[in-house]
C-alpha cells in the first residue's frame, strides 16, 4: 500500500513540475491521431463518471467521445482519444465541464480534486496550462456557452437581419475585448493567439451566414430584407485559408456559405443532384486541396443516414479526389456503419418520458409495427423530415402502426417547445442524456436523422430504415402485410 502510494505521489510530482517549452503544434490535418489526456486524481470518495468531447473535422457532426469512470481514491488515468488537429474539446467530470485542448501526438496534464472547491476542482499543468488558464478566465469572465446561448437566441428571436447584426456585432466586440486585454495581462503563445483569433472570427462568420437560411427555414421559406452592410464580415475572412483549415468554424463557415449560394429549397431534403451541384458550386471558390476537404466532409454526413448516395459519388467521382487518404476514409466509414443489428433480432427496449411525464416503454407497443425516429431540435435535415412524418402519422393512424418520435441532445422544455411549435403528430418521447448515451449505443446511431423499423413482434426489420421523405410508408405496408 505505501508503495502504491509513494509511486502515486511521485508521478504527481512530475506532472506538477514539468515544464515544456511553447513550441507551435503541427496544425496539418491527418485522420487517425490521438491526443492523450493524463489524469491525476487524489481523495475521490465516489465512483466519478466523466467524459472527453472532441469535434473532429471528420466525420462531420459526430464527436469522438470517451466515457469512464474514476475509481476511489487516488490514482493515474491515461486516456487517448482520436483528433485530427489541436482542437477545443470538453471535459465532464460529474456535474462540471472545463474546456480542454487537445493535441495530436501530445498529452494534456491535469490535476483533479474531486472534493475541493469548484476554482480548485482541477488544475492543468505542463505544456498547454497558459491555454487552459485562458479557457477558465473565459468562463469566469463571461460563461462562454451563454456567449453561445445569446447569438442562438437572437437568430431566433430579433426582428430584423439589422437587429440580429447589432447583436452579433456587440457579442463580437466582447468577445474580442476580453481577448486583447487578456493577452496583455498574461503570456499565451504567439501562436495560440494567431489561432483563437482565426476561431473566433470564422465562428462569427459561420453564424451570420447560416442566420440567413436559418430565419428564412423558420418562416416557412419567406425571405426578408438583407442589410447593405450585412455581408460587411466577408472582408475579414478568406475561403481558401491555410492557416484555418484544422478549426470546425472554418469549415462550418465554408459549409453554410456554399449551401446558400447553392439556392437550396428551404425545408427541403437535399438531393443527389443538388449535392453534387453544390460541389461544382464549391469549386468556383475552393482551391484543389480545399474542394477535396469540403466533399469528404459533406459526405460523411450522408454516410450516416443515405449511404447509397455516397457510395453512388464515389464509383463516380472517386478518382477525381487528389488528398491521400480522404476517398479511403470514406470508403471505411461506409464499411463500419453498414454493421447493424441482426435482422429479426429482438429490438433494444426503452423506457422514456412523453408529454404528459408519463413513461413508455417499446414492449407496451407489442402487436404493432414500430416506426422509430431519432431526431433533435438543432438538426436541419430533421426538421426537413417533420412534414412528411407528420403525414406518416396521419396515414397509418388507424393502422396497427406506431410512429414514435424519439428527442435527444435537448432539455425537456427544449423539446416541448419544438414538439408545439412544428406540431408533431407522432408519438414524442424524450430521452434525458443517460438513456441518449445508451440509445445511440444499442442502436448504433452515427447519424441524425436515424429511422428504425420493427415489426409486430418486437423484432428489428432495418435498423437503418428509409426516411419519411423517401417513401418510408412502402417499407412500413410491406412489414405490415407479413
Amino acid at each position: 500500500m505505501k508503495t502504491q502510494t509513494v509511486i502515486f505521489t511521485i508521478a504527481l510530482m512530475c506532472i506538477l513540475r514539468l515544464s515544456f517549452p511553447q513550441k507551435a503544434p503541427s496544425f496539418a490535418l491527418h485522420i487517425n491521431q490521438k491526443a492523450v489526456l493524463a489524469i491525476a486524481y487524489e481523495k475521490n470518495d465516489s465512483l466519478l463518471p466523466y467524459k472527453i468531447e472532441a469535434f473532429n473535422i471528420l466525420p462531420a457532426h459526430v464527436p469522438a467521445e470517451v466515457y469512464d469512470t474514476l475509481a476511489l481514491g487516488s490514482g493515474m488515468r491515461y486516456i487517448t482519444i482520436d483528433v485530427m488537429a489541436p482542437v477545443r474539446s470538453s471535459l465532464y467530470i460529474g456535474t462540471w465541464r472545463w474546456s480542454i485542448y487537445l493535441v495530436p501526438k501530445d498529452t494534456i496534464q491535469l490535476l483533479i480534486r474531486p472534493g475541493a472547491s469548484l476554482t480548485d476542482r482541477v488544475t492543468f499543468t505542463g505544456r498547454y496550462a497558459t491555454i487552459h488558464h485562458y479557457y477558465e478566465a473565459q468562463n469566469t469572465q463571461f460563461n462562454h456557452s451563454d456567449l453561445i446561448q445569446s447569438r442562438a437566441i437572437a437568430a431566433n428571436n430579433a426582428p430584423s437581419l439589422r437587429a440580429y447584426q447589432m447583436v452579433m456585432d456587440s457579442i463580437a466586440r466582447i468577445e474580442q475585448q476580453f481577448f486583447l486585454v487578456y493577452c496583455q495581462t498574461h503570456a499565451l503563445p504567439n501562436w495560440f493567439v494567431a489561432d483563437e483569433q482565426l476561431n473566433m472570427l470564422y465562428t462569427d462568420a459561420a453564424l451570420r451566414v447560416n442566420t440567413i437560411f436559418y430565419r428564412q427555414f423558420m418562416n416557412k421559406g419567406a425571405k426578408e430584407p438583407i442589410p447593405a452592410t450585412y455581408y460587411d464580415f466577408l472582408k475579414k475572412v478568406s475561403f481558401n485559408n491555410p492557416k484555418a483549415l484544422h478549426l470546425t468554424s472554418y469549415w462550418q463557415f465554408i459549409s453554410d456559405f456554399l449551401y446558400n449560394k447553392s439556392n437550396p429549397k428551404i425545408g427541403v431534403v437535399q438531393s443527389s443532384t443538388a449535392m453534387i451541384q453544390d460541389f461544382q458550386v464549391a469549386r468556383n471558390y475552393l482551391d484543389k486541396y480545399c474542394w477535396d476537404f469540403y466533399r469528404t466532409i459533406q459526405l460523411s454526413k450522408w454516410v450516416g443516414y443515405d449511404m447509397d448516395r455516397v457510395i453512388i459519388y464515389l464509383n463516380k467521382y472517386g478518382a477525381s479526389f487528389t488528398v491521400p487518404g480522404l476517398v479511403n476514409f470514406l470508403r471505411q466509414s461506409i464499411k463500419e456503419h453498414e454493421y447493424k443489428l441482426p435482422v429479426g433480432s429482438v429490438a433494444p427496449n426503452f423506457v422514456l418520458a412523453d408529454e404528459l411525464d408519463s413513461l413508455r416503454s417499446l414492449k407496451e407497443f407489442a402487436g404493432n409495427v414500430v416506426y422509430l425516429s431519432f431526431w433533435f431540435p438543432g438538426c436541419k435535415p430533421c426538421l426537413a423530415e417533420i412534414p412528411h412524418e407528420n403525414a406518416l402519422a396521419q396515414q397509418f393512424k388507424d393502422k396497427p402502426v406506431k410512429i414514435i418520435s424519439i428527442c435527444t441532445n435537448a432539455s425537456r422544455e427544449g423539446w416541448l417547445s419544438a414538439v408545439q411549435k412544428y406540431s408533431l403528430q407522432a408519438l414524442n418521447l424524450w430521452a434525458n442524456k443517460s438513456w441518449q448515451v445508451l440509445l445511440e449505443k444499442k442502436y448504433i446511431i452515427q447519424g441524425y436523422p436515424h429511422y428504425v423499423l420493427i415489426d409486430q413482434q418486437g423484432r428489428l426489420v432495418n435498423n437503418n430504415s428509409t426516411r419519411p421523405s423517401r417513401n418510408a410508408a412502402k417499407e412500413i405496408r410491406r412489414s405490415l402485410a407479413q
